[in-house]
């Protein structure tokens, strides 16, 4: 499974949290880039959503990253923390822009990878160098919390004339638990 909507109750309120800690921290828009809110900052901007995300987990949070894609922009077919530092789940919540936009998953059998600190920031992460040949195998809209598989090829496609803004929380890799949904965090699908 790549994906998988999920139901956090009362999500709008956690929502308009995230849209007030979001405020002012992009301030050049048109280009692709992340903010990692301090768990401190989360807890006190964002207290329903911390308390509800910490209670749920089933393994420590890594980090809380926001993402902002450039209105019309994209982030290219990629594997999040390359062949040592994998990231293979992310929780995926929408903050502002992102109906109208796609998250794809690529078919990586005859993908050339290179692995390197490709991610933002040099963090590790592998880049697809044969692009054009990769197929798509599925694809979805973060328009509400969402899982999603981050250790296969993914990108990132923003159709919306204003960037699109989301969280992905992250936890602690462990080569045993946390390669599925279920392993990080107490869910109910939608």
């Amino acid at each position: 499974m790549l994906y998988q909507k999920i139901v956090i109750p009362d999500y709008e309120i956690k929502q308009r949290e995230l849209i007030d800690l979001v405020d002012g921290k992009f301030k050049d828009q048109s280009v692709w880039a992340v903010y990692d809110p301090p768990k401190e900052e989360m807890a006190e901007r964002c207290p329903s959503l911390y308390s509800y995300i910490i209670e749920k987990s089933k393994l420590n949070i890594r980090f809380f990253r926001i993402y902002s894609t450039p209105a019309n922009g994209s982030l290219n077919p990629h594997i999040d923390g390359g062949a040592i530092e994998r990231s293979p789940i992310g929780l995926n919540l929408p903050i502002l822009n992102c109906d109208n936009s796609l998250m794809k998953w690529w078919d990586g059998s005859n993908a050339k990878i290179v692995n390197g600190n490709f991610g933002y920031g040099n963090i590790p992460a592998c880049r697809i160098i044969n692009e054009s040949e990769l197929k798509c195998m599925a694809e979805t809209e973060i328009n509400q919390p969402t899982f999603v598989r981050t250790d296969f090829i993914h990108s990132v496609e923003n159709y919306n004339p204003n960037p699109r803004v989301l969280m992905s929380v992250r936890w602690v890799y462990n080569k045993v638990k946390g390669q599925f949904f279920h392993q990080v965090m107490e869910y109910e699908s939608l």
